[in-house]
């Protein structure tokens, strides 16, 4: 028998352990576990999927022979179905308002030049759209961009949700504090700059601190090894100058974190609408607008 798992946290970040056992942790459902199990009989396989709610921890079991959790009880196809229910519905036509400005309407129509078909366009039109809507892509965002590209919303809404860096999940504060834990930062202290990020900021991994000011997302490699440990607000790469070998490195990046959350505190501009901003106008050129 071959037993595998997917792991996604609510990050929508994948990673696979040595028995391929991880978590999904779901928005409103605390953290859920997907066991698929696949028995191979001959040319044939069965497939059972299960769904249980398990403690969320970092990291999976490094030694195969680790014990593993309960199998959790099966559910019934009906069961699964009714989890899709808290997906955003899309709104009806004769709903939807469209909220763009016209800067936006003409971006848009310059950056349809850039591609052979509206459906390349799909990326950076979600990008305004994002800018748009503060920031956020709810069902809204995501219907306008299908409106405006004559693409179906269920198109739309499959590629904004693939890509981690489109906001779907949920709205983010005004300012997104995003740490690497890859390799390199993790070596360097990364996941003690996250704890030491959430304890300042009262919110866990993937939360919005009450006042709506500040996001804290874990993210995979944002491509800065050299300045590790790294964190991204909006398009800037930010580091604490000072890792967890150094023999005063916690106090430095405890100093450092505290001081990043005062100054984006007093900073009333969303770094997230203008990193969306930034990504745009750097697909434009003059003659577009």
């Amino acid at each position: 028998m071959t037993r595998f798992a997917l792991k996604m946290s609510f990050l929508r970040r994948i990673s696979f352990g040595p028995d391929f056992l991880g978590m999904i942790r779901y928005c409103g459902m605390g953290t859920a576990v997907v066991r698929v199990v696949w028995g191979w009989s001959g040319w044939f396989g069965v497939v059972r999927i299960s769904l249980s709610r398990e403690p969320f921890s970092r990291g999976l079991p490094s030694n195969p022979n680790d014990p593993k959790p309960p199998v959790p009880q099966f559910l019934s196809v009906s069961e699964l179905i009714q989890i899709g229910a808290t997906r955003p519905k899309a709104p009806r036509p004769e709903d939807l308002t469209l909220k763009w400005s016209e800067k936006a309407v003409r971006e848009l129509e310059g950056l349809k030049g850039h591609y052979p078909d509206l459906k390349s366009c799909i990326l950076p039109a979600l990008w305004i759209s994002q800018r748009e809507y503060g920031g956020h892509l709810p069902p809204e965002a995501i219907a306008e961009v299908a409106v405006r590209l004559e693409r179906s919303y269920a198109e739309i809404e499959g590629v904004a949700t693939f890509y981690s860096m489109y906001n779907t999940a949920h709205r983010p504060g005004l300012h997104m504090i995003e740490v690497c834990t890859c390799l390199s930062c993790h070596m360097c202290g990364a996941y003690r700059l996250a704890d030491m990020l959430e304890e300042i900021l009262g919110v866990p991994m993937g939360g919005t601190t009450p006042d709506g000011a500040i996001t804290l997302h874990e993210v995979e490699c944002l491509d800065a090894c050299d300045r590790a440990p790294v964190v991204q607000v909006g398009d800037a790469y930010l580091d604490p100058g000072a890792t967890m070998q150094d023999a005063d490195g916690e106090a430095k990046m405890r100093a450092w974190a505290e001081q990043l959350v005062e100054s984006l505190r007093a900073n009333p501009d969303s770094t997230v609408v203008q990193l969306a901003d930034s990504i745009v106008q750097a697909q434009l050129r003059a003659s577009d607008i």
